[in-house]
């Protein structure tokens, strides 16, 4: 079973305003307002894909039903611990003229220490050894990079895959805890390197990547429109699906939605390449929807069969 933790959720909401300017009175369009969060996004992306999850974390107690309500009849379960407060809100313009998203996030609520000590043992209570527990997104107010940490510990401690898809300080802290998986971006993976050098090419990735593997078992290294790279002990792959401007409607969840193209391959006993394969048809797809975690199954069929796999030495 896949499990996905989202400590931070949201609720999302994207309008598209043509000729984005700031200042003035502009005329927009509200596409879509949705549950949402790293986690939440990729539970999204696994049901389509037909692989049953269990979506956790925290919610603002104000949203809590509208969150259970998003996965009614799904093969998804809830089991968020509601926290007394407000989700953030997420807001995303994007402007069909220029190709641009922007995005704007808001506070929401503060975890508490009872909070995090609530889900540890609910996590340790109902996850299983055979399971992949998936830590997605930033942390909120509340839980520092160093109670992430023990947290990411406390579930390894209980033999589950241990995969997280996080930033700054809490993905450099969680190579402590020797995590299954990591998604970073290329961005990401530099602040991981002790000097902090930049990656310009597939081969500095590669090797940045293998410099890790003796505290990550395998690593999933977005890069945008350069599609994705994968290393682990049995090779480095690069797979890419090349899109055309006019093709992408947003960004917005791609790499969520890449990450749960990997796991529902792992989940389906793909090979590691073949994992990579649908991980970036996946991304690519979400491209294709104005919303994050929004992939229809046409779409990822028509895109896998496009999509480019090739070994790197």
């Amino acid at each position: 079973m896949i499990y996905t933790v989202t400590l931070n959720t949201a609720v999302d909401r994207t309008i598209e305003v043509p000729s984005l300017k700031i200042g003035g009175v502009l005329s927009g369009r509200a596409i879509c307002e949705q549950p949402a969060g790293k986690g939440v996004n990729v539970s999204r992306c696994l049901t389509t894909l037909k692989v049953a999850s269990i979506v956790g974390g925290f919610v603002g107690a104000d949203e809590a039903a509208y969150f259970a309500s998003s996965f009614s009849g799904t093969p998804a379960r809830v089991r968020f611990i509601a926290i007394p407060g407000r989700t953030r809100r997420d807001t995303t313009l994007i402007d069909p003229i220029a190709h641009t998203d922007t995005h704007i996030r808001e506070s929401g609520y503060v975890v508490a220490p009872q909070h995090l000590d609530a889900l540890r043992d609910d996590l340790r209570s109902n996850a299983q050894p055979s399971d992949v527990v998936v830590f997605c997104g930033s942390l909120p107010p509340g839980v520092t990079p160093g109670a992430f940490a023990e947290l990411l510990e406390s579930i390894g401690d209980l033999g589950c895959k241990v995969a997280v898809d996080t930033s700054g300080e809490a993905l450099q802290r969680a190579l402590a805890a020797r995590p299954f998986l990591m998604k970073p971006n290329r961005t990401e993976l530099e602040t991981l390197l002790a000097d902090a050098r930049p990656l310009a090419s597939l081969a500095d990735v590669a090797a940045a990547g293998r410099s890790l593997l003796e505290s990550v078992q395998m690593l999933v290294v977005s890069l945008g429109k350069d599609g994705a790279i994968l290393i682990c002990s049995e090779g480095v792959w690069h797979a890419r699906c090349e899109l055309s401007p006019s093709e992408v409607k947003s960004t917005v969840g791609c790499g969520d939605a890449a990450l749960a193209g990997f796991l529902a391959g792992k989940e389906q006993g793909r090979s590691q390449p073949e994992c990579l394969r649908l991980a970036v048809a996946c991304g690519s797809a979400c491209a294709l929807t104005p919303a994050a975690g929004l992939i229809y199954p046409a779409d990822v069929e028509r895109l896998h069969q496009k999509t480019k796999l090739t070994e790197l030495r």
